[in-house]
């Protein structure tokens, strides 16, 4: 590897995952929810106005049962898979993630104990540096997201100020 500004493990206590999953979905997830959520309630309010209008008019009422379902599963699904993410999580564990920051790209791999049952450690996940990836900073962590559908979680406490700054930079040059 060439040029390579930071290697560090980590581990990634569950209430940091839980914290940095509710940010991946604040920043990617909640504008879409807010977005179907609106238009299925406008939806509603025109059946609601269309029953009102005509009480014979069946289905119109179906489809008012329908929105206001389309519009709780819209709630509904995000905070379940974030809720059995962060349970499969517990079960994993607290694994050991590699962390590696070179000027053309970020590795994050997870490191294999010696009493892992697997025989080949997974493959590590290679972003290139480029206008795709993000370092997001909370308070806490480092929330790197390259795209919109995958993001790393990355605590701050394993790191020191020095390390903080090469991750702080990490979307400065694009």
């Amino acid at each position: 590897m060439e040029n390579k500004l930071l290697e560090k493990n980590y581990k990634i206590p569950i209430d940091i995952f839980r914290e940095g999953y509710k940010a991946y979905q604040r920043k990617f997830v909640n504008v879409r929810r807010y977005i179907l959520t609106a238009v299925f309630l406008v939806l509603t309010a025109n059946f609601i106005y269309g029953a009102v209008k005509d009480s014979d008019n069946y289905i119109a009422y179906i489809l008012i049962v329908i929105c206001l379902a389309l519009a709780f599963r819209e709630w509904y699904n995000p905070l379940k898979l974030r809720n059995s993410v962060i349970e499969s999580c517990k079960e994993l564990g607290d694994p050991l993630y590699c962390l590696t920051v070179t000027s053309d790209e970020v590795i994050i791999s997870t490191e294999t104990g010696e009493n892992d049952e697997t025989d080949e450690p997974p493959e590590p996940a290679r972003l290139p540096v480029n206008d795709e990836l993000n370092a997001l900073e909370y308070d806490d962590f480092f929330l790197i997201v390259y795209g919109k559908l995958m993001f790393y979680i990355v605590p701050k406490a394993d790191f020191s100020e020095t390390e903080l700054d090469v991750i702080r930079n990490l979307t400065k040059g694009n």
